[in-house]
């Protein structure tokens, strides 16, 4: 989590909005800072936490607020950097004031309330921020397009622009088909290996055998669709 939040800072953040133009040298020098200052800033919420569950529901809950945007690019062009940045300030701002503010919420029991409130106010807000910000230079919206080519739905205005008129039918369902299989294989080796090591090991031989099918059962339909 270090190394992926200390890239995105430096590479999606500073590097894009702050200082564009420096020397390599100077964005190693910045991605170092950014780790101490996660890592300070981890170690303080983490001695804070009284639960391993604790920590993973905060984790998720500051996450929620970037899953629709994470997700709309998939479906709509519209959507650019700064919508994702002001969704992950409102997801970030909606814990700290839930916090603070409803102390009663702090608990386990009321991490439903916390997680549906922090995700309907960070979409909203980051709906907002697509309406009135300028949306991504075309060009990258084309390369995008021609190297992903999305579902579509939304993607409309960029494929006329395009000339394409001919969609491929079904590639949703089979991608979320391939997703779930690919789901299944990673959690099922994960659970095998817990079973083995916290002692069941019946259920974790039974759950590696059948790992490696559902592992070549991807790989036939990725071969496929390449």
């Amino acid at each position: 989590m270090l190394n992926w939040g200390t890239s995105y800072v430096t590479n999606d953040v500073y590097r894009r909005f702050l200082v564009r133009d420096s020397s390599e040298r100077h964005y190693v020098l910045i991605s170092r800072v950014a780790m101490v200052v996660m890592a300070c800033l981890g170690g303080t919420v983490a001695y804070s936490m009284n639960s391993i569950v604790g920590s993973l529901q905060l984790f998720m809950q500051l996450s929620s607020g970037t899953l629709i945007p994470g997700l709309s690019i998939w479906f709509w062009w519209r959507p650019n950097a700064v919508s994702a940045i002001v969704a992950l300030v409102a997801s970030a701002s909606c814990v700290v004031a839930i916090h603070f503010g409803i102390p009663g919420w702090r608990g386990e029991d009321f991490f439903g309330h916390r997680l549906l409130i922090t995700m309907g106010i960070s979409t909203f807000v980051w709906f907002i921020a697509v309406m009135v910000t300028r949306p991504t230079d075309k060009e990258q919206l084309f390369e995008f397009y021609r190297r992903v080519e999305p579902p579509g739905f939304a993607w409309g205005p960029i494929e006329r622009e395009l000339g394409i008129t001919k969609k491929r039918r079904g590639w949703l369902g089979q991608a979320l088909l391939s997703w779930a299989i690919g789901i299944g294989f990673v959690y099922g080796i994960l659970v095998a290996i817990g079973k083995l090591l916290l002692g069941s090991p019946t259920e974790g031989i039974v759950i590696l055998v059948f790992a490696p099918f559902v592992g070549y059962v991807l790989k036939r339909r990725l071969d496929n669709q390449d």
